[in-house]
């Protein structure tokens, strides 16, 4: 039975999509979670809703205690994660309001855990495989619905991410012409990723993850 975890940043922490709605509290090894879980059903699917900064959005991106997070989602017997972050767009195409379903990342972050390896067993390395960081079938599922309810999502993208809680400078934005950018935003983390390959020492099944963006232009960033 699916069970799906959503991990809110701005904009989507409202309990009240989630039907017989309740409260839980989960310990970590790692710490405390960002905030207590929100556990119902929206129709017939069993979920839960993370409030990424906590309730009152106190917590910085860079402070976000990721592994507690993603340990107490496993705990809970969740199966996908959908994480979502309000973000900026670097392309045309892509405008304010609108949906974005990123096939991969580009990580600028420099003071944030990236991993649950921090040490090696004598011969056990853990190196996870990044090559494709998004779940292909969510995303597909996600940008079929997203069409059927006449919503403006793009499939495919670059979500870049810098360490915040500063926003990008103008030159950031336009660094290496060449690269490929088209959403940057504060909120993702390198072990989300991870996640979904090892979760964490001890538990060798992740679960399936996918990341929207939604979208606005920065149009300060080009000059405009």
């Amino acid at each position: 039975m699916k069970k799906i975890a959503i991990i809110g940043g701005s904009g989507l922490e409202n309990p009240d999509i989630l039907k017989n709605a309740e409260r839980k509290t989960v310990a970590t090894p790692y710490g405390a979670t960002s905030s207590d879980f929100i556990c119902g059903k929206i129709g017939q699917v069993e979920a839960v809703l993370l409030s990424r900064h906590g309730r009152d959005h106190t917590i910085t991106p860079t402070h976000v205690n990721n592994k507690a997070n993603l340990f107490a989602i496993k705990e809970l017997g969740c199966t996908h994660i959908l994480a979502t972050t309000a973000c900026g767009s670097l392309r045309d195409h892509i405008g304010r309001g609108e949906l974005v379903l990123p096939d991969q990342f580009i990580d600028f972050t420099r003071h944030r855990a990236t991993t649950f390896f921090e040490s090696f067993e004598p011969h056990e390395m853990k190196h996870t495989p990044m090559a494709e960081p998004f779940d292909e079938r969510m995303r597909e599922l996600l940008f079929e619905v997203g069409k059927e309810l006449s919503l403006p999502v793009h499939k495919g993208g670059c979500i870049v991410t810098i360490e915040g809680p500063r926003f990008s400078t103008r030159a950031t934005a336009l660094l290496h012409p060449g690269r490929i950018k088209d959403v940057p935003q504060l909120g993702r983390r390198p072990c989300q990723h991870e996640h979904r390959s090892r979760v964490h020492p001890g538990q060798r099944v992740g679960n399936p993850l996918c990341c929207s963006g939604h979208g606005h232009r920065l149009r300060q960033l080009e000059g405009g």
